[in-house]
């Protein structure tokens, strides 16, 4: 989901300077969970070494991140404006080669939306930056500036396929949205906002990403006062290196992953370099599933204080939904498990059928099988065979879920969505649908 409301953040980083900078140096972790029904546990944080992305590792991945979001589509009608003269961004921008002056081109943010063009599972680019040369445009060149000990190379490599100077703006408008939402009082509750902070907390640690909080508080500060170009770069290589190479490189990562909405920043999260070593991380340090936070199993998540990790699990539907990424489906404690597309109806005309293959032609549209984790439950009391009914209103709710996806992808995370819904109604005690199959409940 978007992360809105940008402007009426900005009255808060000044108050959360000063709880940002009273943090120690050698900082105890204290994680709780929240993992529903009032229940809140404590969770014993292991010490785990950060994940380390090596330069190939960041290039490939984000050249592919690029390839996959078709990212040179969005940019043809930029080059084409380049071609008769035109600015490429009206964003005011530091790169290694300079800055990207106002102009009449298209902007990041119209560029943006051609990308992702669903708002509410999109991030939300701070727009507006022109040549005023506000507070915002201060804060977003000093950041820009912090991400120069990895742009070089993304310049060279990048720039056979688009223009990195566009990029770059992208990224560090998303990232900003990022940095100031995860220094906010409140948890962070948006879906894709939840994704990308818990994914740096999986990746470089509760701690560091506390450190990275109170640098950006600092640079949000330093750069309302600064004067000059020279300033600004000072105060965001400062920033730089509290971020390390290995946490810009991360930042970079998943800020682009995410420039796709919250269903490309799940498909595309388990293929980013060190993934894995990330999710180990995530579990043994904060007590979450990484493949859970980045399809929407975890509900909020927050940094209240040093070394302090608050998530909340997120219920019903959302933690099934959850449960597919890591290949695991939900059920009661016992019971057979239940196909909720069947599996087993190929060629009788019993009960209105077959429906085997009417549920193969929607899944196939997804990219997936009728043995996926996304369509199973565990049901105690479950017989078969199940009535027409059942199997109807399963098809309808299914069919309508692909009826307007374009891609593999996009049918893939609405399917499961909507399985997940019906998983949830499948295992609520007397819900309509679970009558209809469990037995002494019809």
């Amino acid at each position: 989901m978007a992360i809105t409301h940008i402007q009426s953040h900005w009255q808060w980083v000044g108050a959360v300077a000063l709880l940002f900078l009273v943090g120690g140096c050698a900082t105890t972790r204290v994680v709780h969970v929240d993992v529903g029904d009032g229940r809140q546990v404590v969770h014993e944080s292991l010490d785990v070494d950060p994940v380390q992305v090596s330069e190939d590792e960041f290039m490939a991945a984000l050249t592919q991140l690029i390839l996959d979001m078709r990212m040179d589509v969005a940019f043809r009608e930029t080059d084409a404006a380049d071609q008769r003269g035109w600015v490429r961004s009206r964003a005011l921008l530091a790169s290694s080669k300079g800055l990207a002056d106002a102009g009449s081109g298209s902007s990041p943010e119209s560029l943006y939306a051609r990308i992702c063009p669903d708002g509410d599972d999109c991030l939300t680019l701070v727009g507006g930056t022109g040549l005023t040369f506000s507070r915002k445009d201060r804060t977003v060149m000093a950041l820009s500036f912090a991400l120069d000990t990895v742009w070089e190379s993304v310049e060279v490599e990048v720039g056979k396929v688009l223009n990195p100077v566009v990029l770059k703006a992208m990224v560090t408008s998303a990232a900003l949205t990022v940095l100031l939402t995860m220094t906010l009082p409140e948890p962070v509750t948006k879906v894709l906002a939840v994704a990308l902070t818990a994914a740096m907390v999986a990746y470089l640690g509760i701690v560091p990403v506390w450190e990275i909080g109170r640098g950006f508080v600092r640079l949000w500060d330093e750069a309302e006062t600064a004067t000059s170009v020279i300033e600004l770069q000072d105060i965001g290589h400062r920033f730089g290196k509290v971020l390390g190479t290995n946490g810009t490189r991360v930042l970079v990562l998943l800020v682009t992953a995410a420039l796709g909405g919250k269903n490309a920043m799940a498909a595309q999260g388990p293929r980013l370099p060190g993934f894995s070593q990330a999710a180990l991380r995530a579990q043994a340090e904060g007590g979450f599933g990484l493949a859970a936070a980045m399809n929407g199993g975890v509900g909020s998540i927050s940094l209240p204080a040093a070394g302090v990790l608050n998530v909340t699990l997120a219920p019903g539907a959302v933690a099934a939904l959850a449960m597919y990424g890591e290949g695991r489906f939900p059920g009661d404690e016992k019971g057979p498990v239940h196909h909720i597309c069947t599996n087993k109806n190929p060629i009788s005309d019993a009960t209105g059928g077959p429906w085997t293959p009417r549920c193969e032609k929607i899944f196939k549209k997804a990219g997936m099988t009728l043995e996926d984790a996304s369509n199973k439950v565990r049901l105690k009391g479950h017989e078969g065979p199940h009535p027409e009914s059942y199997h109807t209103e399963v098809l309808q709710r299914l069919n309508h879920s692909v009826s307007r996806c374009r891609t593999t992808e996009t049918c893939r995370a609405s399917l499961m969505e909507e399985l997940a819904k019906i998983a949830n109604e499948l295992l609520t005690s007397d819900s309509p649908l679970r009558r209809l199959i469990v037995k002494g409940e019809g």
